[in-house]
């Protein structure tokens, strides 16, 4: 069984390092962690999603200001849902390009991929919890999808 809810009440900033400077905590490639109420994903060379409850908005926006690096609010421009159930790998690899069963992909990865020709963020957060993020103007498409292919459309 395959539950899917959405994610809502968080803010999403994308935080862009420039150039060198301080190692500044952040997880490496392909890896996400909790820190101080705050999510933080790599999502590409020198770019992290920082995710977290709105009410810690501005001292999430706080704790980076000092770095040498650009923090972009990017709350409208994905849309997020929480996948949970012990079937969660079957549904990520339909209408994708995506191995779920690929031993990399354990608790704390994060990878971007293809979903019914749409891009995908995926965070496996728990066991058996993957948050998939998808760009606002794909969403209703991909949760669509997975929603009939969990046979609740």
């Amino acid at each position: 069984m395959i539950e899917l809810a959405p994610i809502t009440g968080q803010a999403l900033l994308r935080l862009v390092r420039h150039g060198g400077g301080t190692d500044m905590g952040l997880p490496a490639p392909g890896c996400a962690e909790h820190a101080n109420g705050v999510r933080i994903g790599w999502i590409e060379p020198g770019t992290w999603l920082l995710r977290c409850p709105l009410a810690q908005l501005p001292t999430a926006m706080a704790a980076f200001a000092h770095h040498n690096a650009a923090l972009t609010e990017v709350s409208g421009a994905l849309l997020g849902t929480a996948i949970t159930g012990p079937d969660w790998r079957d549904l990520l690899m339909t209408g994708g390009v995506f191995d779920a069963e690929g031993p990399g992909f354990g608790i704390g990865r994060i990878v971007g991929t293809v979903v019914h020709h749409a891009p995908v963020l995926f965070d496996r957060v728990a066991e058996n919890r993957i948050e998939a993020f998808v760009p606002a103007s794909y969403a209703a498409d991909v949760f669509e999808h997975w929603r009939r292919r969990c046979g609740r459309a």
